[in-house]
């Protein structure tokens, strides 16, 4: 799947809040004709219970992949690294083959990103792989380490794949968002009585909709997007010895921010398209 417009969780959370207090605040006293507490705690118990387990399960799951995807560009770097000692006309074309592959990584998403990046990633195996020219000189245990390494990083990238794929069923975001509608007219309805009780429901209700938020970050692989998708790749750059690259979309919603005095480079192009990148410094506005 390739980026697109996001709306993160605390964009949306904004949002909420700007459209929710005002209804809740101005909305008039309502009637109650059945007792609605027992309903209330009952909805609110099951959500509770329901959105901590997917948010536990969500949050491992982040974790896992900022493992891997750390794991994977620290595979990167050890090829690099490993390729100097063993010819430098070797390891410059590595280095290109690595920034190619790092490049096209930032454009996709990561329950896609084994598929995409199929080509970029045959072409540099293709290419380490003709270090075998090299056995001859006496340096077998260096390209033996490459290999290892090259094995690694396809394990890796298999993972990273089928990882990105678990996303939460339908079903579970159809129980969620049933027990938070149930919960949020309860909350209004019981809590409707003076501009005190109407400003506990809108923390009330603006907390239990931030929590589906948060839930939805996780799910997409959004939440802390730059500790997954962004930092890991930098630190590849500063071994190869390049500028930064980023997408254009990240840095216009503050998950890049640039350094004045650096040089970077800057993705305009859209996920498929031809790349359209172009040098800037840090203190220019894109």
């Amino acid at each position: 799947m390739k980026k697109f417009d996001y709306i993160y969780a605390w964009q949306s959370s904004i949002i909420t809040f700007v459209i929710l207090a005002p209804i809740i605040l101005l909305l008039p006293n309502i009637e109650q004709n059945v007792d609605l507490t027992i309903v209330l705690t009952i909805s609110t118990f099951l959500f509770g219970i329901i959105a901590a387990f997917a948010i536990s399960e969500r949050y491992s799951r982040f974790q896992d992949l900022r493992k891997l995807v750390s794991a994977e560009t620290s595979s990167l770097s050890f090829i690099y690294i490993t390729s100097v000692d063993i010819d430098k006309n070797y390891s410059e074309k590595l280095r290109k083959l690595i920034d190619d592959y790092l490049i096209a990584s930032m454009q996709y998403e990561l329950h896609n990103y084994e598929d995409e990046l199929q080509l970029e990633f045959n072409t540099l195996e293709k290419a380490i792989n003709q270090g075998r020219i090299f056995i001859k000189d006496g340096k077998p245990e260096l390209f033996n380490k490459l290999m290892d390494s090259l094995v690694l990083l396809n394990k890796t990238r298999n993972e990273i794949s089928l990882l990105g794929k678990d996303k939460m069923e339908k079903v579970q975001w159809l129980t969620l968002i049933s027990l938070s509608f149930v919960t949020i007219l309860s909350t209004i309805f019981i809590l409707n009585t003076n501009i005190f009780t109407r400003s506990l429901a809108v923390i009330f209700c603006f907390t239990i909709i931030l929590i589906l938020l948060i839930l939805r970050d996780l799910n997409n692989d959004r939440w802390h997007k730059e500790s997954i998708s962004i930092s890991p790749f930098t630190e590849v750059w500063d071994v190869l010895g390049l500028p930064h690259y980023f997408m254009k979309v990240d840095i216009d919603t503050k998950r890049v921010i640039l350094q004045k005095g650096t040089k970077y480079r800057i993705g305009y192009n859209n996920p498929g398209e031809k790349a359209d990148i172009r040098f800037i410094d840090g203190s220019t506005n894109i």
